[in-house]
């Protein structure tokens, strides 16, 4: 953790050498009425105006649904935009302190047009490492691990205008035999203690690092003078139960400089398994 916090200072700082190039830093945080919560730190560099990178590490804490998470993350992207063309990619790796690795892999080719819409292809693969007891004698258990992994396929359509935006997004996920080797060794007779991944869709907190069916979603935005509204609402279905979960969120950014803003974030999320669970944040983004 000490080494991902340096390489964001090194990021940062790296820019701040370049005149004609421009740097941010995002420090965030979220929690909900469950005990979950996480904190993040996101750092990205635009070398010219058709490059950027970017990294981020983050802490988060879940405990809905009767199952508990706590996990480190680190994450990497980077994008090229070329004429009316953009392509992204981005990677991240969240490890719960006991029971799962989640990796995640998203690839994003997105054609914009003159009068602010854009179409997008969607390719992200995942990958779960599930470790898991089971019973080896009669007093004694032995570890195990399974691993779970598929690719989603999707689309986006956006529209960028001068004070509106939104975009409608859908990925699609299929996991072939893993999905069957997971279910099996989750009910098998002599597992003792597995953990309960379809909690992970359950919570705001864990739900970019779970195994979804499909995922859908829907942005509106307005850009105010020195403000700006943003509604989304996000569908996931969980691959393994097939239970739906959904959120409904709303964030207000205020620059107070042209270097500094301050975001505001509100919602909930509801559940076929769970009640209703409120959720809020706050993040600060430093640019340069």
């Amino acid at each position: 953790m000490h080494r991902a916090l340096l390489s964001l200072a090194l990021l940062v700082s790296c820019a701040a050498s370049h005149a004609q190039s421009s740097a941010s830093l995002t420090l965030s945080g979220y929690a909900d009425s469950s005990n979950g919560s996480s904190y993040d730190a996101d750092a990205y560099f635009s070398p010219s105006t058709h490059w950027s990178i970017g990294g981020g590490i983050g802490h988060s804490n879940s405990e809905l649904s009767g199952a508990e998470f706590s996990g480190e993350s680190l994450r990497f992207n980077t994008d090229v935009t070329l004429g009316s063309v953009n392509a992204s990619a981005a990677v991240q790796r969240w490890r719960d302190s006991s029971q799962l690795t989640s990796d995640s892999t998203e690839g994003q080719l997105m054609w914009a047009a003159s009068n602010g819409l854009g179409l997008a292809a969607i390719v992200d693969n995942r990958n779960l490492t599930v470790k898991y007891q089971v019973r080896a004698l009669a007093s004694q258990t032995r570890p195990l691990q399974v691993d779970f992994d598929g690719t989603g396929y999707g689309g986006e359509l956006s529209y960028f205008g001068e004070r509106w935006n939104s975009a409608i997004r859908g990925v699609f996920y299929s996991y072939g035999p893993s999905l069957a080797r997971v279910r099996a060794a989750a009910s098998a007779p002599t597992t003792t203690e597995f953990p309960r991944l379809s909690a992970l869709v359950d919570s705001i907190i864990t739900r970019g690092v779970n195994a979804p069916e499909h995922e859908l979603s829907f942005t509106l935005g307005r850009t105010l003078t020195r403000s700006s509204l943003q509604m989304d609402w996000v569908l996931q279905r969980d691959a393994l139960t097939l239970a739906d979960s959904m959120s409904l969120s709303l964030r207000h950014g205020y620059r107070f400089t042209p270097h500094v803003e301050l975001a505001t974030t509100l919602g909930m999320s509801d559940g076929d398994t769970y009640d209703s669970v409120a959720f809020g944040g706050l993040a600060l983004t430093l640019r340069r």
